[in-house]
C-alpha cells in the first residue's frame, strides 16, 4: 500500500488562477468561451486582492488541486472550496477543510453544497458541519440549482 499524499494549504496567488481555470473547465459539462475565461480571471484577481477574504491554494503532493476560501455572504462568515475533477474522491477536500478550519476559527461558520453533490455534503459532515437550511443559486451559465446550507458551531 502506498503512503497517503500529503495535503497542504498556502496563500493563493495570481499564478494559481490558471490552475483554478483548468479545474473549472474540467468540472463543466459544456465548453467555455474566451470571454468566460477573461471574466473568470478578472473575478479571481479581485478575490485575491481582497485581504479580508483569505483564499488558500490546496496542494496535494505539491500539485495544485483546488482552493479554499473564507468570505462574508449576507454578513455571515462562510467557507467555500473547489477541486478539479481529477482530484475528486481522494480525501483532499476533507484534509484541506480540516486544516482551513484551524485557521478560520470564527463560529458559527457556514458552507453550502448543491443538493446533488453528495461528496461535498459528506466532506462538510466529516468536518462537523450540520445541515440547517436550503436555498437556490444560479451558476455562471444561468442554470439554477438547489443547495443545502450547513453550519459549524
Amino acid at each position: 500500500m502506498s503512503a497517503p499524499i500529503e495535503v497542504s494549504l498556502r496563500p493563493a496567488t495570481h499564478d494559481d488562477v490558471a490552475a483554478f481555470w483548468r479545474h473549472q473547465l474540467a468540472n463543466r459539462a459544456e465548453a467555455a468561451t474566451g470571454e468566460q475565461q477573461q471574466a473568470f480571471v478578472v473575478r479571481w484577481r479581485s478575490i485575491l486582492d481582497n485581504v479580508n477574504a483569505p483564499v488558500r491554494t490546496i496542494l496535494a503532493g505539491g500539485t495544485v488541486v483546488g482552493y479554499m476560501a473564507h468570505f462574508q455572504r449576507r454578513n455571515l462568515p462562510e467557507v467555500s472550496y473547489e477541486l478539479g475533477r481529477p482530484h475528486w474522491g481522494k480525501g483532499f477536500a476533507t484534509a484541506a477543510l480540516r486544516q482551513f478550519l484551524r485557521e478560520i476559527t470564527v463560529r458559527p461558520l457556514y458552507a453550502r453544497a448543491a443538493k446533488d453533490n453528495l461528496a461535498s455534503i459528506r466532506v462538510l459532515e466529516k468536518c462537523g458541519f450540520a445541515g440547517i437550511d436550503e436555498d437556490r443559486f444560479t451558476d455562471a451559465t444561468g442554470h439554477e440549482h438547489e443547495e443545502f446550507i450547513f453550519e459549524l458551531r
